[in-house]
């Protein structure tokens, strides 16, 4: 048969341009050390399963119930490895007029295996779906586009404006960013500019009374609008509904508040035109005015989760979720070529070549070598695509050959060939005879190189993976 050639000692970057932008070198060599025992531990475990597997007749590894938590916690572990995003700094004090949280900056990287571990490893999120989307564009809406603009955009650049604005309800952007913001969700972000509102002022509140009760009673409806998620991360607001019919029977009831309010006499009474159309406005996009939320909204991928917020509210899992995204980009189209949204559109059309694809583009080796077993941990057909051995690549799978690119990249510098074997040994075809001449190649010190023969050996009668710290 055809033998691929996996060149080791000579290579590319360690991935792609987009992701070394983000990452530098020093930060991706501890993702990349930082990874190996994850990995290690979950090749062990599939290694067991499928030898249980074959004594109980099983076609798959994935067919044991067990499988997907272990994948689950595999990509807890490289997730934390790739940063926390409710990480502050030590010892801050908020800022009372601030917008938006000070975060950890966010990666493409994190966020693109975040969308993974969403859409194919966490079964307990199937009934929550689209608000785990939503809160997944709190965290990462900013890398969404570099040329189009998006909410997040839209209330940082207010906030700088927002240090010389002294009456903050005469400013189009104020009411405009809040209208952004509900758009998609930031019900927090929504209340806390509301309460910016001149008519809380204590100067101002008697003759102001009206007005700010219709601020006050809009910045209650936002506060306690139903979510269908057994819960709320610490700050965020909203109703939680952990059952549907719970979720339906609060949904309607809150959307009867919405309209009460919107038909109120006191609406006449309230003297200032941008107030009054700045709160009706919110209340049009809590009602799922389609045109509202679309003029809102900055990105097709604002708009697409502004959909599941108010118009299509009780949607479960991928029910009709790409032909609607498909909508939302001819709506919004955007011309940046951004990983996130190629990867999600794959992840929506259920095609996990097309994932694959671009996580091989658009984040590299590293990404794409460790997100396949998210892609197969619940995937019939991602698990054949995977592990079929293909004529045409010599042999091997498309697993293996990614495996082999990535053992190459780590290979081709001299801090990270010492965590090669532990993917070559993986590769059950050609893996263990690349590690043998890995091994034979490395100069002579000390004797050390009849320690990494001897580890060769204990790999390959072992099957074992062990992580190199010979240098």
């Amino acid at each position: 048969g055809r033998v691929v050639e996996v060149n080791l000692g000579v290579g590319a970057g360690n991935g792609s341009a987009e992701v070394e932008e983000e990452v530098d070198e020093a930060e991706m060599r501890r993702i990349e050390y930082g990874s190996v025992p994850a990995f290690a531990l979950l090749q062990s475990r599939k290694n067991a399963l499928a030898d249980a597997a074959a004594m109980q007749h099983m076609h798959s590894v994935s067919e044991h119930a067990e499988w997907w938590q272990y994948v689950l916690e595999y990509s807890k572990t490289i997730g934390n490895l790739l940063g926390n995003q409710d990480s502050l700094p030590a010892l801050m004090i908020e800022d009372p007029r601030a917008i938006l949280k000070v975060r950890e900056k966010p990666t493409s990287l994190k966020a693109a295996w975040e969308l993974l571990e969403i859409f194919y490893v966490d079964k307990e999120l199937h009934s929550w779906l689209p608000e785990r989307l939503v809160d997944w564009l709190a965290d990462y809406d900013s890398l969404l586009t570099k040329t189009d603009g998006t909410v997040y955009f839209k209330l940082n650049n207010f906030q700088k404006k927002l240090i010389n604005l002294q009456i903050v309800e005469n400013d189009d952007d104020y009411w405009n960013g809040l209208s952004a913001a509900l758009s998609v969700g930031w019900l927090d972000v929504v209340v806390n500019m509301l309460r910016f509102h001149g008519s809380y002022q204590l100067g101002q509140m008697d003759n102001r009374e009206t007005e700010n009760g219709l601020v006050e009673a809009v910045a209650v409806l936002v506060s306690t609008m139903p979510r269908m998620r057994p819960d709320l991360p610490k700050g965020k607001l909203g109703q939680c509904c952990k059952t549907r019919p719970d979720f339906i029977k609060a949904w309607e009831k809150w959307r009867g508040q919405v309209s009460k309010l919107e038909c109120s006499a006191f609406w006449i009474q309230c003297s200032h035109q941008k107030t009054r159309d700045g709160l009706k406005n919110l209340l049009h996009i809590m009602m799922g005015n389609i045109k509202d939320l679309t003029a809102a909204t900055s990105h097709w991928l604002e708009l697409f989760a502004s959909h599941f917020l108010y118009i299509r509210p009780f949607t479960v899992g991928f029910e009709g979720m790409h032909h609607l995204a498909q909508k939302c980009i001819q709506l919004k189209p955007s011309f940046d070529t951004n990983g996130l949204t190629g990867l999600l559109n794959g992840i929506l059309s259920e095609n996990p070549e097309v994932v694959l694809a671009e996580c091989t583009k658009k984040f590299g080796p590293w990404m794409v070598t460790h997100c396949m077993e998210l892609l197969a941990a619940d995937n019939d057909y991602a698990d054949i695509m995977l592990h079929e051995e293909r004529p045409n690549f010599g042999g091997i799978s498309i697993e293996e050959l990614h495996r082999l690119v990535y053992a190459q990249v780590l290979c081709s510098h001299s801090s990270t060939w010492q965590i090669a074997p532990t993917y070559l040994s993986s590769c059950l075809n050609q893996g263990l005879g690349l590690l043998e001449i890995l091994l034979l190649k490395q100069p002579i010190q000390d004797n050390r190189l009849v320690l990494k023969v001897r580890l060769f050996n204990l790999i390959f009668t072992c099957g074992v993976s062990v992580f190199f710290s010979v240098t």
